[in-house]
């Protein structure tokens, strides 16, 4: 065995031996674990606030007027959010006032069958509450 095998195997054994594991302080781990735990929540409860700020909700008369633009509630078989969209199932696209749709604020008007999807600025929570609400009535 020659000298530098000697003095490495030594070293190997000795760095990674379960004495010199053990004698290694990990106390520090804890607290930092938790500093760092803090920290992290703080910046995701941080940021989902200031998310929220920037969301205004639709005023009634928008959601009027978009009901009124896509036909009125009787037109619209099925709704939901899909993302930031907001997707319409219409009986008959023709009945629904496109441009008046785009004039109300919408974004990304997007026609596949009897399918309308669509982006507004403004949170179209208010639009669905609507739409549910006025689904018993019909």
């Amino acid at each position: 065995m020659t000298a530098m095998t000697y003095i490495l195997s030594s070293v190997f054994t000795s760095v990674f031996s379960v004495h010199a594991l053990a004698m290694i302080d990990y106390w520090w781990v804890i607290p930092v674990s938790l500093v760092m735990s803090f920290m992290l929540f703080y910046a995701f409860l941080r940021r989902r606030e200031v998310a929220g700020e920037d969301i205004i909700p639709m005023s009634d008369e928008k959601v009027a007027y978009v009901i009124k633009a896509l036909g009125g509630r009787k037109n619209i078989n099925d709704f939901g959010i899909t993302g930031s969209r907001v997707r319409f199932t219409l009986e008959n696209v023709k009945a629904a006032n496109l441009e008046s749709l785009q004039d109300a604020g919408a974004t990304g008007v997007f026609v596949a069958g009897n399918t309308v999807k669509c982006m507004f600025q403004e949170d179209p929570t208010n639009l669905v509450i609507a739409l549910r609400e006025n689904e018993k009535e019909i």
